[in-house]
């Protein structure tokens, strides 16, 4: 995915028509979803804690509303990372109405003295900045299983709904993200840039944004007319794999390796990168605005140039590079 106008017209153009093609079933609003699986939340978010809930509150549901308000406030039982408040209050917005038939989703509906997984921001701008908040919040008695935020997505796609396990895969993550901070400690290195959560367009610094499989959990949990997408972290062992879709048949799937490279910016990788600034791949996008203009772009050569420049290295803008 390529940060550019081009890039971003081209892929709204993309799935404005992957939108009219799926038709009648799709939701009103269809809407490109990007969740974000577990051992990210754990990398990614300041401060982790496990809570227990003290009380849950429901606002009124008037007339023929079918949504309601409900809000959760937390006490703190453990600390897991960082240094997550003591008490905590965070409302989220449910539906309500029919029960939901067999084999449906779990949803987010915690109960008093249950106990949660819960993840906070620091808030960066405006008049709440610094104030710590209630990001995402997992159910460790009834995890849910259908929605954008507060459920356990694995970097596999599947969904956890077992606390106890929710707890050990956040626990071996912590001591992958320890271990690593060790190493660099001991090594010499400057202390890893701290993560930070990810939208739709940030650069795939640290993290990887796959595009989720159809027939997953994640996709039905997480599916709204659109493209879903999960964040997973750039562990090593996804290294070897994107290497070699540098070389793929496919100028898009060239594209998006050149982006996720730099999350491995070693020497190797920086060379990879400078032979794709003359990838003879070609992308042919249309413009629609006062006047209807058709370009051909560069996908490998834009995404190289981007990374390049990204990990901090002098190079040139290649031939039929698209300025910003």
């Amino acid at each position: 995915m390529l940060r550019s106008p081009v890039a971003r017209t081209a892929f709204a153009a993309a799935s404005a028509l992957a939108v009219a093609l799926i038709g009648a079933p799709a939701p009103a609003r269809a809407e490109i979803v990007v969740g974000e699986s577990l051992d990210w939340l754990v990398v990614s978010r300041p401060h982790v804690a496990v809570m227990r809930v003290v009380e849950v509150v429901e606002s009124p549901v008037k007339g023929g509303a079918t949504w309601t308000t409900r809000t959760v406030r937390l006490e703190r039982v453990g600390v897991m990372k960082g240094e997550p408040p003591e008490t905590a209050t965070f409302e989220r917005h449910v539906s309500v109405g029919a029960a939901p038939g067999r084999g449906a989703p779990r949803v987010f509906a915690p109960k008093e003295n249950g106990e949660m997984l819960v993840f906070f921001r620091v808030e960066e701008g405006g008049r709440e900045a610094g104030e710590v908040r209630v990001d995402q919040a997992i159910d460790l008695e009834r995890p849910a299983t259908g929605g954008l935020t507060d459920v356990a997505f694995t970097t596999d796609f599947a969904i956890l709904d077992d606390g106890d396990t929710i707890v050990k895969t956040a626990e071996a993550r912590l001591a992958l993200i320890e271990a690593a901070a060790a190493k660099a400690k001991r090594d010499g290195e400057p202390p890893a840039e701290r993560a930070r959560p990810a939208n739709f367009f940030a650069a795939q610094r640290g993290f990887i944004r796959f595009e989720i499989p159809y027939d997953t959990a994640a996709y039905r949990a997480l599916w709204s007319g659109s493209s879903c997408y999960l964040v997973v972290p750039a562990d090593h062992a996804l290294r070897a794999e994107i290497v070699k879709a540098t070389a793929s048949a496919d100028v898009h799937e060239r594209a998006e390796a050149a982006e996720r490279l730099l999350s491995y910016p070693d020497a190797e990788a920086r060379a990879i990168l400078r032979k794709l600034l003359v990838d003879p791949g070609t992308s042919r996008v249309t413009v629609h605005g006062e006047t209807k203009e058709t370009f051909t772009i560069y996908p490998v050569r834009q995404a190289a140039y981007e990374t390049l420049r990204a990990l901090g290295e002098d190079v040139e803008e290649p031939e039929g590079y698209w300025k910003d």
